[in-house]
C-alpha cells in the first residue's frame, strides 16, 4: 500500500513536466482507418507506403496472452527468441535486423535500454492487460523517429479513459503453478479522466537450461506492474495526458544453455519506472496542431550468482540507465491536400555500471562511469494526396550526437490508389541509423569514442488488394536493406569496431478473410535472406543466427454465438543458425536448430455482461524445440481465468 501511495504522489508531482502523443491506431484490415506511426501524423491506411500490422484491443482480448513478446510472434517480418521461460529476456527482430535496430515506444516513452550493449528492449516484462493497440511498422523509419528506428518502429497504446466509470477484476491459475491478477479502475471527473491499473502475477516456471539436457531446478519468476493515466481537456483547444509506469520484477536464471547449465543462485531483479505526459493545441479551424511532450524513464537491472558444483565463480552486477526526452512536433494543413509537420526533439541517454567477479583466478572489477551521450534532432515532412489516388511522403532528418557528430535521413514514400477496384501500389525507399551504445562508446575496456553510427539503406515495394467488400484482402512487399559500419568486436584488441556489413531482403505477404458467422482468418508468411558480409569474419556470405528463412503466422477468430469466442493460432518457424561456445575447448560451433510448428488455443464464454471465463492452451501438440540453443520452451500448458466487470 505504502508503494501504492508512492508511486501516485510521484505521478502527480510529476504531472507538470512530463507529456505525450496521443496516437490513435485502428485494425489493419479497415484499408480507410488511420494510423500513426508511420509518419507521425493521423494517416489513413490506404496513404501509407510502409508494411504496417495493427494488433487491436478486440484481437488482444481474444488471444488472452498475457505478455507482448507472445503476441508479436504471429506476424509477418518479426524473428524472436527467449532464453528459457518467463522473466527471461525475450528479443524481437525485425527483417533480420539486429534487436536494438528496432525502437519501441509505450505512449510515447521509449522502452530501448540506454544500459544494454546493444540497446534492446526486452520483451519479457511488458504485459498486454492494459493496451488498446499496438503498431508495428517495418522498413526504416529513421527520418521520423532517429536512431533504433533503423529496422521499424513498435507503438504502443495504452487504452483510453472509460466513458463511464468502470472497475474490472481479472484472475487467472494455470500450468506451472502460474497465477495472475489483474485490478483496472477508469473514471472520468469532468474534464479530468483517470486510469489505474495494478498487476501483480507469479510463476514457478521450469528449467532455464533445458531439461532434455537433464537440467532440473525450476526457474521461476514473479512480477508487479503499476500503470497510471491522467488526462485534462481544456474547451475546445488544449489536451494533456501523463502516463506512468513501474514494474518490479524479479527472475531465477541459468548461467547457460545445455548440460550442467542449471544454477539455483542465478537472480536476476528489475526495477523500471517511466512517465510521459504530452500536450495539444488545435488552432485555425483544427489546420494547425501543436504537440508538445517531455518523458523520463530509468530502468535497473540487477545480476547475482554464487559458487555451485557447476560454476566455481560468484558475480554481482548492477546496469542503470536513464532516458530524458524533450519534444515539439508542429503540424500544418497547407490545403487540404498538402498537409507540413515539423518537429524539434532533444534527448539525453545516461548510464552506468558496476561488475565483480570472483574465481580461482582471483576477483575481477569492471566498472562503466556514468556518460551520457545528447541527440538534438529536427526533422520535416510534406505529406501530398491527389484526388485520393495518389499520394506522397517526403521527409528529412538532421541529427546532431554529441559524440560522433552529425547524420542525416530521408524517406520517400509514393502510393498509387485505384479506388475502382481498391488496389494499393507502395513503395518505400528510405535509409537508417543506429548509434552506438554507451557502452561501446565509453567501456574503459571495451569502448571506443570513435565509432561511426551504423547505417542502412532500404527499399520496399509492394500491393494491397481489397475484394468483396473488403470482406477479402491479400497483398505482398518486396524488401531489401544494405547494412554498413555494424558494430563488432577487434579479434585482437576486444574493442568495438565498425566492422560488419550485411545484405537482407525478402518477402511478405498476408491474406485475410471475413466469413459469415463472425469468422475471421488471417495468415501471412515471410521468406527471409539475412547474409552476413563482413569479409574479416568467417561466416562471410551465410545467413545470419537466428534468423529463419521461412515463417508462417495463421489466426483463426470464430464467434458462432455472441457470448462465445474462439481463438485458433499456428505457427510455423523453419530451420535457424546458432553459435555455440564449447567451454572444453573455447571454440564456437556452428548448428543449425529445426524448424517447428506450434499451435495455440483461446476460448471464452460471456456468462453475462459482466463475467467472462475464458481459457487457453499453449502449445497444444506439446511441441519440443528451441529458441535459442540449449534453453528450454514451454511445453504443453493450460490457463483457466475469469474477469469481472462493474459499471459503477
Amino acid at each position: 500500500m505504502k508503494s501504492l501511495l508512492l508511486f501516485f504522489a510521484f505521478c502527480v508531482f510529476n504531472g507538470i513536466l512530463f507529456s505525450q502523443e496521443k496516437p490513435l491506431v485502428p485494425s489493419y484490415t479497415l484499408p480507410d482507418e488511420i494510423i500513426v506511426s508511420a509518419d507521425r501524423v493521423n494517416s489513413s491506411l490506404r496513404s501509407i507506403a510502409s508494411s504496417v500490422s495493427v494488433i487491436t484491443e478486440k484481437e488482444i482480448a481474444a488471444s488472452h496472452k498475457d505478455n507482448l513478446f507472445d503476441l508479436l510472434k504471429s506476424l509477418p517480418g518479426l524473428e524472436f527468441f527467449q532464453a528459457g521461460g518467463d522473466g527471461q529476456t525475450a528479443t524481437v527482430l525485425v527483417r533480420g535486423h539486429d534487436a536494438g535496430h528496432l525502437l519501441v515506444l509505450m505512449d510515447g516513452v521509449r522502452m530501448n535500454m540506454s544500459s544494454d550493449i546493444g540497446n534492446i528492449t526486452d520483451f519479457a516484462n511488458i504485459p498486454v492487460d492494459n493496451i488498446q493497440q499496438i503498431e508495428v511498422v517495418r522498413g526504416a523509419q529513421s527520418s521520423a523517429y532517429g536512431s533504433e528506428a533503423m529496422a521499424g518502429v513498435i507503438n504502443i497504446q495504452t487504452k483510453p479513459v472509460a466513458a463511464t466509470p468502470l472497475l474490472s477484476v481479472k484472475s487467472q491459475y494455470g500450468s506451472y503453478n502460474s497465477i495472475a491478477n489483474l485490478l483496472t479502475y477508469s473514471s472520468r471527473f469532468g474534464a479530468l479522466g483517470v486510469v489505474f491499473t495494478g498487476r501483480y502475477d507469479k510463476t514457478t516456471g521450469f528449467s532455464a537450461a533445458s531439461s532434455e539436457y537433464g537440467n532440473k531446478e525450476k526457474d521461476g519468476s514473479n512480477r508487479e506492474v503499476l500503470t497510471n493515466k491522467l488526462s485534462y481537456s481544456f474547451p475546445d483547444f488544449l489536451n494533456l495526458e501523463l502516463n506512468s509506469r513501474y514494474t518490479k520484477a524479479k527472475a531465477d536464471l541459468d548461467q547457460f544453455g545445455g548440460f550442467k547449465g542449471d544454477d539455483s543462485t542465478y537472480i536476476f531483479n528489475l526495477e523500471e519506472f517511466s512517465s510521459r505526459m504530452d500536450g495539444s493545441i488545435l488552432h485555425l479551424g483544427n489546420r494547425l496542431n501543436i504537440k508538445f511532450g517531455a518523458a523520463l524513464s530509468r530502468n535497473v537491472r540487477e545480476y547475482k550468482y554464487d559458487v555451485t558444483i557447476n560454476n566455481p565463480a560468484s558475480s554481482a552486477s548492477i546496469y542503470d540507465g536513464r532516458i530524458q526526452k524533450y519534444d515539439l512536433q508542429i503540424d500544418y494543413a497547407l490545403i487540404p491536400s498538402v498537409q507540413a509537420t515539423l518537429g524539434f526533439e532533444h534527448q539525453a541517454e545516461s548510464a552506468t555500471s558496476e561488475y565483480i567477479s570472483i574465481s580461482s583466478y582471483g576477483p575481477y572489477i569492471s566498472d562503466f562511469p556514468h556518460k551520457q551521450a545528447i541527440i538534438n534532432g529536427i526533422y520535416s515532412q510534406v505529406r501530398l494526396n491527389i484526388d485520393e489516388s495518389i499520394y506522397l511522403t517526403l521527409g528529412d532528418r538532421f541529427d546532431n550526437h554529441s559524440q560522433f557528430g552529425q547524420v542525416f535521413t530521408y524517406k520517400i514514400a509514393p502510393v498509387w490508389y485505384i479506388q475502382r477496384t481498391e488496389t494499393k501500389f507502395k513503395a518505400l525507399l528510405s535509409n537508417g541509423f543506429k548509434a552506438p551504445s554507451l557502452f561501446n562508446l565509453y567501456d574503459p575496456t571495451y569502448g571506443n569514442p570513435y565509432l561511426n553510427p551504423e547505417k542502412s539503406k532500404s527499399f520496399d515495394i509492394g500491393f494491397e488488394q481489397s475484394i468483396y467488400g473488403k470482406d477479402i484482402q491479400f497483398g505482398a512487399t518486396y524488401f531489401q536493406s544494405k547494412l554498413e559500419n555494424l558494430i563488432g568486436s577487434d579479434p585482437a584488441t576486444f574493442k568495438a569496431i565498425n566492422i560488419n556489413n550485411a545484405d537482407i531482403s525478402g518477402i511478405e505477404s498476408f491474406v485475410s478473410l471475413k466469413a459469415a458467422l463472425n469468422l475471421n482468418i488471417n495468415v501471412n508468411y515471410t521468406r527471409l535472406l539475412a547474409i552476413d558480409k563482413g569479409k574479416a569474419g568467417t561466416d562471410y556470405d551465410k545467413q545470419l543466427v537466428r534468423r529463419p528463412r521461412d515463417k508462417t503466422g495463421l489466426t483463426i477468430n470464430y464467434s458462432p454465438i455472441d457470448e462465445l469466442s474462439v481463438n485458433i493460432e499456428a505457427l510455423y518457424v523453419g530451420k535457424r543458425d546458432e553459435k555455440v561456445f564449447n567451454s572444453l575447448d573455447y571454440t564456437i560451433a556452428r548448428v543449425v536448430l529445426g524448424g517447428y510448428t506450434l499451435i495455440n488455443l483461446a476460448a471464452s464464454y460471456n456468462a453475462t455482461d459482466q463475467t467472462e471465463i475464458y481459457c487457453r492452451i499453449h502449445n497444444l501438440l506439446n511441441k519440443r524445440y528451441e529458441e535459442v540453443y540449449g534453453y528450454g520452451i514451454p511445453g504443453f500448458s493450460v490457463y483457466f481465468g475469469l474477469k469481472l466487470d462493474f459499471n459503477l
